[in-house]
């Protein structure tokens, strides 16, 4: 945001209002930083993708790697439904490597969460000492 507000030399407060009331109205969407150790599954909506030829094209041309090698629908819909919340997207890639070479992998995980059939995963991982700590002894609970 402060790189934007200085591109245009703006000032940031004011900026943040205007981003905040476009996504309020739906206008725009923030999409978190991709990163390869990210966990990402797909949502309810996949169904809503997996019936529509229309968005699979669309699809299919925002998240092709080059315009000489051909997506099929079906390849898609294989690639999104591999994603789930035990694996970072690494290690599906690295299970499908020949897949995803022709695949733009950020566009491919950008397209599915402004289409909101993919979502990412926020896991939180304990060490055993830790897990140990948050038995029923050690937690009061307040009435």
């Amino acid at each position: 945001m402060k790189k934007i507000s200085r591109d245009l030399g703006k000032d940031p407060d004011k900026l943040e209002s205007c981003l905040r009331n476009l996504y309020m109205h739906r206008v725009i969407k923030f999409v978190d930083i991709f990163r390869l150790t990210n966990h990402y599954q797909v949502t309810h909506g996949i169904h809503e993708f997996m019936r529509n030829p229309a968005l699979q094209s669309s699809c299919a041309k925002y998240i092709s790697a080059s315009t000489d090698k051909k997506l099929h629908a079906k390849e898609i819909v294989y690639l999104y439904l591999q994603l789930c919340r035990q694996k970072a997207i690494l290690d599906v890639v690295i299970e499908n490597k020949d897949k995803f070479d022709k695949i733009n992998l950020v566009q491919f995980i950008q397209f599915g969460i402004i289409y909101e059939f993919v979502e990412r995963v926020h896991k939180y991982c304990l060490l055993s000492n830790e897990i140990e700590f948050f038995n029923e002894t050690n937690i009061n609970l307040v009435p």
